[in-house]
């Protein structure tokens, strides 16, 4: 079954390049409104509730926990889905280097990454 976590209305309208993030329930920080974002580990950060995104991304929920993952299986097919509901970017969303996802469990899982 997919999950799925999102983070909306996060660093207001700046930009971000070369940035890393980790998320984390018990971090000590959201992400910021209106400020720019920066590498670090944050909580998981929804600002304006539900907002879904155009098919084939997920229907959402205002639940953003990572724990919702608890139990799952994290094999499988990981999807991001990115948008720019400001319409500030003329050129779209640009993911310059690609994306990763590294996933950490508390159990000894074997996981498996496929490079698309």
């Amino acid at each position: 079954m997919p999950h799925l976590i999102q983070l909306s209305e996060t660093g207001g309208n700046l930009d971000i390049a070369s940035t890393n993030l980790t998320f984390d329930d018990n971090a000590l920080n959201f992400l910021p409104d209106n400020a720019q974002i920066f590498s670090g580990t944050y909580i998981p950060t929804n600002y304006s509730g539900i907002e879904n995104l155009p098919a084939p991304a997920l229907q959402t929920n205002t639940v953003v926990a990572l724990s919702n993952f608890y139990g799952a299986d994290p094999n499988g097919i990981w999807s991001l889905y990115v948008s720019d509901d400001l319409g500030l970017n003329d050129q779209g969303v640009n993911i310059n280097n690609g994306w990763a996802l590294k996933i950490t469990t508390t159990e000894m899982e074997e996981c498996t990454f496929t490079s698309v």
